[in-house]
């Protein structure tokens, strides 16, 4: 398993409008408010294979984002010691 994140910081160029699952290099479930999609034409199964790569790109991953987590948790025990998010 493979998790990465893409911290707050990164200049995005993209959004996430809705989750979407690549399944293969034929298919890609896409899953709005009310409904889910199977997405099989090859011209859009590569936008959602685009958008996945882009994304990618940005994430931490290994060292990195471990080190990132670690940041962001110190700072809410920070905030939870001062009581300064009150």
């Amino acid at each position: 398993m493979d998790i990465r994140i893409i911290p707050l910081s990164a200049r995005q160029q993209d959004i996430a409008n809705h989750s979407f699952v690549i399944r293969d290099d034929r298919t890609v479930t896409v899953e709005t408010v009310h409904a889910e999609i199977v997405v099989t034409d090859p011209r859009d199964v590569a936008l959602y294979v685009d958008k996945f790569e882009r994304f990618a790109s940005m994430a931490l991953a290994g060292d990195a984002m471990r080190t990132m987590l670690e940041g962001v948790r110190n700072d809410f025990l920070r905030e939870q010691e001062t009581g300064w998010a009150e």
